[in-house]
Protein backbone atom coordinates (compact mmCIF):
# COMPACT_ATOMS: atom_id res chain seq x y z
CA UNK A 1 0.00 0.00 0.00
CA UNK A 2 1.23 3.19 -0.67
CA UNK A 3 2.39 6.27 1.72
CA UNK A 4 -0.06 8.90 2.28
CA UNK A 5 2.32 12.10 3.33
CA UNK A 6 -0.45 15.25 3.53
CA UNK A 7 0.65 18.45 2.27
CA UNK A 8 -0.32 21.46 4.63
CA UNK A 9 0.43 24.54 2.82
CA UNK A 10 -3.52 25.10 1.86
CA UNK A 11 -3.91 25.67 5.66
CA UNK A 12 -0.69 27.80 5.82
CA UNK A 13 -2.47 29.33 2.55
CA UNK A 14 -6.00 30.13 4.12
CA UNK A 15 -4.15 31.28 7.04
CA UNK A 16 -2.34 34.32 4.84
CA UNK A 17 -5.64 35.60 3.67
CA UNK A 18 -6.95 35.86 7.30
CA UNK A 19 -3.49 37.26 8.48
CA UNK A 20 -3.96 35.25 11.72
CA UNK A 21 -2.16 32.73 13.81
CA UNK A 22 -5.28 30.59 12.57
CA UNK A 23 -5.81 28.13 11.06
CA UNK A 24 -2.42 26.54 12.29
CA UNK A 25 -0.72 24.33 9.47
CA UNK A 26 1.35 22.29 13.13
CA UNK A 27 -1.76 21.75 14.64
CA UNK A 28 -3.58 20.13 11.41
CA UNK A 29 -0.51 18.42 10.85
CA UNK A 30 -0.67 16.72 14.44
CA UNK A 31 -4.20 15.90 14.08
CA UNK A 32 -3.69 14.26 10.37
CA UNK A 33 -1.01 12.07 11.90
CA UNK A 34 -2.61 10.67 14.28
CA UNK A 35 -5.39 9.66 11.96
CA UNK A 36 -2.94 7.70 10.25
CA UNK A 37 -1.20 10.07 7.42
CA UNK A 38 2.22 8.40 6.95
CA UNK A 39 4.03 11.94 6.65
CA UNK A 40 3.77 15.59 6.39
CA UNK A 41 5.29 17.72 3.52
CA UNK A 42 5.49 21.45 3.48
CA UNK A 43 6.93 24.04 1.29
CA UNK A 44 9.37 26.86 2.96
CA UNK A 45 9.75 29.30 -0.41
CA UNK A 46 11.80 32.34 -0.33
CA UNK A 47 9.54 34.71 0.24
CA UNK A 48 7.77 32.90 3.41
CA UNK A 49 4.49 34.01 2.07
CA UNK A 50 2.46 30.85 3.30
CA UNK A 51 4.68 28.53 5.56
CA UNK A 52 7.00 29.96 7.82
CA UNK A 53 10.63 29.04 9.77
CA UNK A 54 8.23 28.60 12.99
CA UNK A 55 6.39 26.36 11.18
CA UNK A 56 8.87 24.10 9.68
CA UNK A 57 10.80 24.03 13.02
CA UNK A 58 7.27 23.06 15.20
CA UNK A 59 6.96 20.30 12.74
CA UNK A 60 10.38 18.84 12.53
CA UNK A 61 10.36 19.31 16.32
CA UNK A 62 6.92 17.17 16.64
CA UNK A 63 6.25 14.80 13.91
CA UNK A 64 6.60 11.48 14.80
CA UNK A 65 6.14 10.04 11.36
CA UNK A 66 8.31 11.51 8.35
CA UNK A 67 8.75 15.33 7.62
CA UNK A 68 9.58 16.09 3.64
CA UNK A 69 10.43 19.54 3.18
CA UNK A 70 9.92 21.35 -0.10
CA UNK A 71 12.04 23.71 -1.17
CA UNK A 72 13.28 25.51 -4.42
CA UNK A 73 16.90 25.10 -5.32
CA UNK A 74 18.42 28.54 -3.88
CA UNK A 75 21.46 28.60 -1.20
CA UNK A 76 19.70 30.16 1.29
CA UNK A 77 17.19 27.56 1.70
CA UNK A 78 19.63 24.73 1.10
CA UNK A 79 21.21 26.27 4.34
CA UNK A 80 17.71 26.60 5.94
CA UNK A 81 17.11 22.91 5.30
CA UNK A 82 20.70 21.93 6.29
CA UNK A 83 19.80 23.51 9.46
CA UNK A 84 16.79 22.13 10.48
CA UNK A 85 17.57 18.41 8.93
CA UNK A 86 14.41 17.15 7.78
CA UNK A 87 13.50 13.53 7.19
CA UNK A 88 13.70 14.68 3.60
CA UNK A 89 14.27 17.72 0.80
CA UNK A 90 12.17 18.04 -2.49
CA UNK A 91 13.37 20.57 -4.70
CA UNK A 92 10.74 21.67 -6.70
CA UNK A 93 10.24 24.54 -9.08
CA UNK A 94 10.27 28.51 -7.53
CA UNK A 95 7.02 29.61 -6.35
CA UNK A 96 7.12 32.32 -9.36
CA UNK A 97 7.63 30.30 -12.33
CA UNK A 98 6.16 28.09 -14.24
CA UNK A 99 3.88 25.09 -13.68
CA UNK A 100 5.33 21.86 -13.89
CA UNK A 101 8.44 20.25 -12.38
CA UNK A 102 12.07 21.00 -11.84
CA UNK A 103 13.81 20.78 -15.24
CA UNK A 104 16.65 18.28 -14.41
CA UNK A 105 18.46 17.99 -17.31
CA UNK A 106 19.01 21.31 -18.07
CA UNK A 107 19.90 22.11 -14.20
CA UNK A 108 21.34 18.95 -13.27
CA UNK A 109 24.81 20.40 -12.57
CA UNK A 110 23.73 23.35 -10.12
CA UNK A 111 21.54 20.76 -8.35
CA UNK A 112 24.19 17.87 -7.99
CA UNK A 113 26.23 20.05 -5.55
CA UNK A 114 22.82 20.65 -3.25
CA UNK A 115 21.98 17.29 -3.71
CA UNK A 116 25.45 15.91 -2.02
CA UNK A 117 25.29 18.65 0.62
CA UNK A 118 22.20 17.09 1.89
CA UNK A 119 23.17 14.02 1.45
CA UNK A 120 25.95 14.28 3.72
CA UNK A 121 24.44 15.88 6.57
CA UNK A 122 21.92 12.23 5.80
CA UNK A 123 19.01 13.87 4.83
CA UNK A 124 17.38 12.12 2.11
CA UNK A 125 16.86 14.01 -1.06
CA UNK A 126 14.03 14.38 -4.01
CA UNK A 127 12.90 15.84 -6.57
CA UNK A 128 9.28 16.76 -8.26
CA UNK A 129 9.69 16.25 -11.86
CA UNK A 130 6.97 16.31 -14.98
CA UNK A 131 6.48 12.33 -16.30
CA UNK A 132 9.18 12.12 -18.50
CA UNK A 133 11.94 9.38 -18.96
CA UNK A 134 14.82 12.28 -19.51
CA UNK A 135 13.83 14.18 -16.29
CA UNK A 136 14.26 10.39 -14.35
CA UNK A 137 17.28 9.97 -15.61
CA UNK A 138 18.68 13.21 -15.32
CA UNK A 139 17.68 13.20 -11.32
CA UNK A 140 19.13 9.55 -11.21
CA UNK A 141 22.33 11.41 -12.79
CA UNK A 142 22.61 13.46 -10.10
CA UNK A 143 22.19 10.80 -7.17
CA UNK A 144 18.72 12.08 -5.35
CA UNK A 145 17.30 9.14 -3.76
CA UNK A 146 13.39 10.02 -4.66
CA UNK A 147 11.57 11.38 -7.07
CA UNK A 148 8.25 12.81 -6.96
CA UNK A 149 6.10 12.62 -10.33
CA UNK A 150 3.92 15.42 -10.98
CA UNK A 151 0.63 14.05 -11.89
CA UNK A 152 -1.39 17.23 -12.61
CA UNK A 153 -1.75 16.73 -16.13
CA UNK A 154 -3.28 12.85 -15.07
CA UNK A 155 -5.60 14.97 -12.92
CA UNK A 156 -6.93 17.69 -14.33
CA UNK A 157 -7.72 16.12 -17.68
CA UNK A 158 -11.35 16.35 -18.58
CA UNK A 159 -11.06 14.36 -21.32
CA UNK A 160 -11.19 10.27 -20.83
CA UNK A 161 -8.23 9.85 -23.96
CA UNK A 162 -5.96 12.09 -22.35
CA UNK A 163 -5.98 10.79 -18.99
CA UNK A 164 -5.53 7.62 -20.08
CA UNK A 165 -2.35 9.34 -22.14
CA UNK A 166 -1.22 10.62 -18.98
CA UNK A 167 -1.66 7.89 -16.76
CA UNK A 168 0.54 5.87 -19.40
CA UNK A 169 3.04 8.71 -19.26
CA UNK A 170 3.28 8.63 -15.27
CA UNK A 171 3.30 4.36 -15.30
CA UNK A 172 6.18 4.98 -18.07
CA UNK A 173 8.46 7.41 -15.63
CA UNK A 174 7.81 5.41 -12.30
CA UNK A 175 9.27 2.24 -13.45
CA UNK A 176 12.08 3.98 -15.49
CA UNK A 177 12.69 5.38 -11.82
CA UNK A 178 12.51 1.73 -10.02
CA UNK A 179 14.59 0.20 -12.74
CA UNK A 180 16.99 3.11 -11.57
CA UNK A 181 17.32 2.54 -8.24
CA UNK A 182 15.00 5.69 -7.25
CA UNK A 183 12.02 5.63 -4.74
CA UNK A 184 8.74 7.21 -6.57
CA UNK A 185 5.95 9.26 -5.25
CA UNK A 186 3.47 11.02 -7.11
CA UNK A 187 1.47 14.74 -6.28
CA UNK A 188 -0.16 16.82 -8.30
CA UNK A 189 -4.49 17.09 -8.24
CA UNK A 190 -4.94 14.08 -6.84
CA UNK A 191 -8.53 13.84 -5.00
CA UNK A 192 -10.78 11.20 -4.04
CA UNK A 193 -11.90 10.30 -7.44
CA UNK A 194 -8.93 10.14 -9.46
CA UNK A 195 -6.47 8.53 -6.88
CA UNK A 196 -7.41 5.11 -7.77
CA UNK A 197 -5.56 4.36 -11.38
CA UNK A 198 -2.80 6.25 -9.90
CA UNK A 199 -2.15 3.53 -7.11
CA UNK A 200 -2.74 0.92 -9.77
CA UNK A 201 0.78 1.54 -10.07
CA UNK A 202 3.49 -0.73 -8.38
CA UNK A 203 6.46 1.68 -8.18
CA UNK A 204 4.83 4.37 -6.76
CA UNK A 205 5.44 4.36 -3.07
CA UNK A 206 3.98 7.65 -1.54
CA UNK A 207 1.23 10.05 -2.41
CA UNK A 208 1.96 13.57 -1.43
CA UNK A 209 -2.11 15.40 -1.77
CA UNK A 210 -3.19 18.40 0.44
CA UNK A 211 -6.27 20.15 -1.03
CA UNK A 212 -8.40 17.31 -1.46
CA UNK A 213 -8.30 16.36 2.01
CA UNK A 214 -8.05 19.50 3.39
CA UNK A 215 -11.69 20.52 1.51
CA UNK A 216 -13.26 16.97 2.60
CA UNK A 217 -12.02 18.15 6.46
CA UNK A 218 -14.10 21.18 6.06
CA UNK A 219 -16.97 18.80 6.02
CA UNK A 220 -16.01 16.13 8.21
CA UNK A 221 -13.02 16.89 9.83
CA UNK A 222 -9.35 15.66 9.21
CA UNK A 223 -9.55 12.39 11.13
CA UNK A 224 -12.26 11.04 8.63
CA UNK A 225 -10.60 12.94 5.30
CA UNK A 226 -6.93 11.16 6.31
CA UNK A 227 -9.16 7.71 7.15
CA UNK A 228 -10.96 7.78 3.87
CA UNK A 229 -8.23 8.88 1.80
CA UNK A 230 -5.94 5.66 3.12
CA UNK A 231 -8.66 3.69 2.59
CA UNK A 232 -8.33 4.43 -1.08
CA UNK A 233 -4.82 3.24 -1.29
Amino acid sequence: MARLSLIVDYVAAIRELRKSRDPDPVAVALQAELAGADGITAQLREDRKEIKDRDVQLLRELLRTHFNLRISPSEDLLQKAITLLPDMVTFVPDAKGEAGGVDVASTGDYLEEMVASLKANGVVVSVLVDPDVRQIKAAARIEVDFVEILAWYYARSEDAGIMGEELERIRNAALAAQKLGLGVAASGGLDYANVGEVVTISAIEELHVGAAILNRALLVGIDRAVRDFKALL
